[in-house]
């Protein structure tokens, strides 16, 4: 990631070939998270070694925010279960610590998707800023657009559904708010790939399933197992 970002900020144009690998001829392939090479070059400059630690601890902080305001009672919620909500926003922040620590783009995608519900959930009057949030996102972390379009899919499904039920449920969904939402579908695209970027997340290279851990076949007992990481595990030296 760095590599790429410093690419960018000397050629002044975005890496598209694998100019960092020893393949020759080199390889094309499409730079779907340009913008965090670009960011994270830039604290890198800035801080040196420390600036991607600096860059992951401000995202994992913003999105430990974003989903305390979305989970947290409303000033007139006279709920009686506020150990409940804390209890929430605790698993959620431990369940995102072991990927926090990896620098790598999809931390940022792990704030957007919090920051996005929390406009459509809890701040209506900043509706405007979704379209602007989903260009950022798609040049951040393009081959994260499935998870994007599956938040928009499924809020907009559910408002057109609601015009057929009897106790309406998006009664306060201005048609302003839902003009921002059906607005960031094109957004998606806002790429230098455009309409490519919609393939990222389909597309592997060849024999790639076989050394790509996130690739390996799901075991059924991984999906069923829950495990807390030692804290010894948490934070690795370069000795390790």
């Amino acid at each position: 990631h760095l590599a790429g970002g410093r690419y960018l900020f000397q050629n002044s144009s975005i890496p598209t070939t694998s100019f960092f690998s020893f393949i020759q001829p080199e390889k094309h392939w499409e730079n779907y998270y340009w913008l965090y090479q670009a960011v994270l070059y830039g604290f890198y400059s800035v801080f040196g070694l420390y600036g991607p630690v600096i860059f992951r601890t401000l995202t994992y902080l913003a999105a430990l925010w974003a989903i305390f305001s979305i989970l947290r009672p409303e000033k007139n919620d006279d709920s009686r279960y506020p150990l409940f909500f804390l209890a929430m926003f605790i698993a959620y922040g431990l369940a995102l610590i072991p990927r926090e620590l990896m620098t790598r783009p999809h931390t940022v995608s792990y704030l957007l998707i919090a920051v996005f519900l929390l406009i459509l959930e809890r701040k209506p009057g900043k509706a405007w800023l979704l379209p602007l949030l989903t260009i950022l996102w798609v040049n951040f972390h393009g081959i994260e657009c499935p998870v994007l379009l599956l938040i928009i899919g499924a809020y907009l499904s559910d408002i057109f559904l609601d015009s057929f039920r009897r106790k309406k449920q998006y009664a306060g969904f201005t048609k302003f708010r839902r003009w921002c939402l059906i607005l960031c579908l094109p957004c998606v695209c806002a790429t230098p790939y455009g309409v490519n970027t919609l393939l990222a997340p389909f597309l592997t290279a060849p024999m790639q399933e076989a050394f790509v851990a996130e690739m390996f076949p799901l075991a059924l007992k991984n999906v069923l197992t829950f495990a807390l990481y030692p804290p010894a595990l948490l934070i690795l030296s370069g000795a390790t």
